[in-house]
């Protein structure tokens, strides 16, 4: 499953770079070739020179999810969809964070956002059908997430009883053993 959402990341950050490339200020370029070097931390800290902050939002995303640092990847996402709720590739990537850092909830919530985004009837068909191409492996993930995390609580609460029943028995031949010397003693 991880391999699948590193190859997700990566046509991201190349989606992401060859469409601001084109126009974006000099600090937006300078993030870009950090970042096609891999050099995380450069790049991260150029990131503050980028004047838009819904595409600083962006660089910092891709920086720091490739860097490896998935929390704060997922907070650039949500400060970048605080300025533009709806924007597509900001929702993408905030998913892929969930997903990845295994959020089921905040998963769900960020794919049903991302869902009545690509349902405008401003976007294009062939546009939905690109985002919505990106969203079926997301959502697959987040039903196994999902899944996985009903077994987990399932397995818990079974455990918890079964502990439980254990300590009851313990208690019951605890007070077996201390009653029977009495008794014992009773019958003498």
């Amino acid at each position: 499953m991880r391999a699948w959402l590193r190859r997700i990341e990566a046509l991201g950050a190349c989606v992401l770079l060859s469409a601001v490339l084109a126009a974006q200020d000099p600090a937006a370029d300078e993030v870009a070739s950090l970042f096609e070097r891999g050099r995380w931390r450069e790049a991260y800290e150029e990131s503050t020179h980028i004047e838009s902050q819904l595409l600083r939002a962006q660089w910092r995303f891709h920086v720091l999810y490739a860097a490896g640092n998935l929390p704060d990847a997922l907070a650039a996402a949500r400060e970048g969809l605080k300025l533009a709720p709806d924007n597509l590739e900001l929702l993408h990537n905030a998913a892929l964070c969930c997903v990845t850092l295994g959020l089921v909830e905040a998963s769900e919530q960020t794919i049903e956002r991302w869902r009545s985004a690509i349902d405008t009837p401003a976007l294009a068909a062939a546009q939905r059908a690109d985002w919505e191409s990106k969203l079926a492996p997301l959502e697959q993930a987040t039903r196994a997430l999902r899944a996985t995390e009903t077994d987990a609580n399932a397995a818990s609460t079974r455990a918890r009883r079964v502990i439980g029943a254990g300590l009851v028995l313990c208690v019951a031949l605890l007070v077996a053993l201390a009653l029977a010397p009495r008794r014992r003693a009773h019958a003498d």
